[in-house]
This record gives structure tokens, sequence and C-alpha cells, in this order.
């Protein structure tokens, strides 16, 4: 795997929409950086499970990405037809450019054009570097100031010897 690769999981898909006659559909996701790219012709799709609206998948695909500041990844659900054009079932363009924030990103993402449908995907990138948290100095203004006096020692403290305190006269029963 080269350093300037994507990590990606395509991990499952739930409540997709039925594009076939029974209520189901064959669903397969594929990914790319281009929008544009067929799914027929990608090189990082999953395989095709049929007969579900829930697929779990479970896949890991390697994307050579060019720069995680502007790339983004497209995600396309799809449903698989022997003999007719797949329909889709929902996509999902996700900027890279959180990876530069985050080593990882795992979440459910709500695919769009679509009623309803949601893909669990995780995302990481080898280039990822956690930000360098420096111990705060204080500014030279924010220093404390010497002064020309001179600190006396503090005094030894005297034991405080206790006052005795009047005495309540008792009252006779």
């Amino acid at each position: 795997m080269h350093s300037t690769d994507l990590r990606v999981r395509v991990i499952a898909a739930r409540n997709l929409i039925a594009a076939d006659h029974g209520g189901s559909s064959d669903p397969y996701a594929s990914l790319s950086l281009d929008r544009h790219n067929s799914p027929k012709k990608s090189h990082h799709k999953t395989r095709k499970i049929k007969k579900t609206l829930n697929p779990i998948w479970e896949e890991n695909f390697n994307i050579p990405i060019r720069n995680i500041h502007t790339d983004t990844l497209w995600v396309q659900v799809w449903d698989w037809d022997r003999l007719s054009k797949d329909d889709p079932l929902g996509e999902k363009a996700i900027p890279l450019a959180r990876l530069a924030n985050e080593a990882t990103v795992d979440e459910w993402f709500k695919l769009e054009n679509v009623a309803h449908g949601e893909i669990h995907i995780t995302l990481s990138w080898d280039g990822y570097k956690p930000p360098q948290h420096q111990a705060q100095q204080p500014k030279p203004s924010q220093q404390p100031q010497q002064t020309q006096q001179t600190q006396q020692p503090p005094q030894p403290q005297q034991p405080q010897q206790q006052q005795p305190q009047p005495q309540q006269p008792q009252q006779l029963q």
C-alpha cells in the first residue's frame, strides 16, 4: 500500500429502497474519486448481495489519492440488474479533508438522491499526523517580573495561647 492510499472499509447499508419486483434489491457499492465513473467500470466495488435492503459487505479497499485536502470520495449504491441498466440506490460525497484532522472516520452516512437509506463506512489514511500540542510557555510580557526589593524571610509564628473563656454561672435547680 502506498502512503497516499485511502483505506476504505465498506461495512454495511441499511434501509435501502426496493428497486426490484418483490420489494427487495440486489445492492452493491462502488467507490471512486471521480463522480462520473461508471459503476460497471469501477475498480473499487463490493460484491452484490441478492434480495436484501440491509446488505453486510465487510469489504476493504485501498484507493490512491491525489490530495487529501481537495479529493472527494464518491460512494454510490446500486441495484444490480442482469438484463438492464443497474438502478441507483443512493450516493454520498465524502470530502477527504476530514482525514487531515481525524485519524479515522467511522460513520453511517445518509444516502442522497433517494427517499431513504444509509451506508456504514470507515475511512483512514496513513498520512494523518496528530496535532502537536506544545507546552504553552508564558510570553515575555506575561512572565513574572523580578522586583528589586528584597523579600523578608517569613517570621516564625508564635504559638497562640488560648485565652480562657469566661465561665457561665451555673443555674441552681
